[in-house]
C-alpha cells in the first residue's frame, strides 16, 4: 500500500488547486497565487510536529532584453520575443526540476511580472533557503543563456498572522531592493546575486 501523503502537503495542495496556472512558465498565476498567499505562508510553516521558517523570495532574470534583441539563432533562427517566451518556458521548467530533485515538497512558485518568479518555501533556517536559492540560480546558469537575481528573507517559525497588504508590501520591498541591487551591478559595484533583506515585523494595528 503507497505511504500517505504528509497532512501539511494535502493542506497545500488545496490551497494551491485554486490556482490557475500560467501556460507559458508552468508555474502559478501571480494573481491567483497573491489571493492564497497569507494561508499558504501558514500551511508551509508547519513540517510535522515542529513550526518551520518560510523563505520569500523574488527572482528576476538577467538581461533577458539583451537576449531578445539579440541576432536569430544559427541553427533555428529563434529571435525577439519568441526567444523571450521560450526562456521563460524553460525557466519554469528547471526551477520546478530542481526543487522536485531537492526534495522540497513545501514550495510553490508563481509569474511575477513579464520575466520575474516568486517562490514561498518552508525551511529551517535563512541559510538553508539561501542554499536552495543559490542551487536555482546555478541551475538556469548551467541551463539557459541567462541567469537569475533573486532578493529574499526568511519569516521564523509561527510566523504571525498577516494579512494580505502585508505580503503585498513586503514582495514590493523585495522587489524595490532587487531592481535597486541589479542596477549597482550593472554600474559596476561587486554585489551578490542573491541578496537577503531583513524580516519586517507585524503591521501596527
Amino acid at each position: 500500500m503507497p505511504d500517505e501523503e504528509p497532512a501539511e502537503k494535502l493542506a497545500l495542495d488545496r490551497l494551491l488547486s485554486a490556482c490557475r496556472v500560467d501556460p507559458t512558465t508552468g508555474l502559478y498565476a501571480f494573481t491567483d497565487f497573491m489571493a492564497v498567499l497569507p494561508r499558504l505562508v501558514e500551511s508551509c510553516s508547519t513540517s510535522g510536529e515542529r513550526p518551520v521558517g518560510v523563505g520569500v523570495a523574488v527572482g528576476d532574470v538577467d538581461g533577458l532584453k539583451s537576449l531578445i534583441e539579440s541576432p536569430p539563432d544559427h541553427d533555428g533562427g529563434l529571435m525577439g520575443h519568441l526567444r523571450g517566451h521560450m526562456f521563460m518556458s524553460s525557466l519554469g521548467s528547471v526551477a520546478s526540476t530542481l526543487t522536485k530533485r531537492l526534495g522540497v515538497g513545501q514550495a510553490s512558485m508563481a509569474t511575477f511580472g513579464g520575466d520575474e518568479i516568486v517562490l514561498i518555501v518552508s525551511s529551517p533556517c535563512p541559510m538553508s533557503f539561501s542554499a536552495y536559492l543559490n542551487a536555482i540560480r546555478h541551475a538556469v546558469a548551467n541551463a539557459l543563456p541567462r541567469s537569475i537575481s533573486f532578493a529574499w528573507t526568511w519569516l521564523p517559525g509561527c510566523p504571525i498572522a498577516r494579512e494580505a497588504r502585508e505580503y503585498d508590501t513586503l514582495l514590493m520591498e523585495l522587489d524595490r531592493t532587487l531592481m535597486e541591487r541589479k542596477r549597482a551591478r550593472r554600474a559596476g559595484a561587486d554585489r551578490s546575486f542573491c541578496e537577503s533583506v531583513p524580516a519586517p515585523g507585524p503591521a501596527r494595528r
